[in-house]
């Protein structure tokens, strides 16, 4: 794990530049992943003070990049066995607000264990 962790990382680099390597390492992930089937992530922020992520996401046969914002979230577990937990979801359109509230919200969504050296990185900031 720690061999995955230092290859994550840049020895030496401020917090900033090891959060803006982690988001890109964590968008080209997620544009690997299951959402590749429905769209792409276009962009990617985290607000580690704030607990948010914010995703904007293009999905397939939509004109605009559906907009998300996932409040007061959480890594959980240890090493490789992690999950994201979010407590609230915010969407541009209504009905994925609601959607999400009824299907994602406050459940553990598993991280796969190849993304096991992001998960624990964002871990140890939080």
């Amino acid at each position: 794990m720690k061999k995955k962790l230092k290859s994550l990382l840049h020895k030496g680099a401020s917090l900033a530049a090891n959060t803006d390597l982690a988001r890109k390492k964590i968008l080209a992930a997620l544009n690997r992943s299951r959402l590749a089937r429905y769209g792409e992530v276009q962009h990617l922020e985290l607000d580690l003070e704030a607990r948010e992520i914010h995703v904007a996401l293009r999905l397939y046969g939509e004109a605009e990049a559906l907009k998300l914002t996932l409040q007061r979230y959480a890594i959980l577990g240890e090493e490789p066995h992690f999950a994201l937990r979010f407590e609230a979801l915010e969407a541009d359109r209504e009905w994925v607000t609601r959607l999400a509230a009824d299907f994602l919200v406050g459940r553990d969504l598993a991280i796969p264990e190849e993304y096991a050296a992001h998960a624990a990185w964002l871990q140890r900031l939080l």
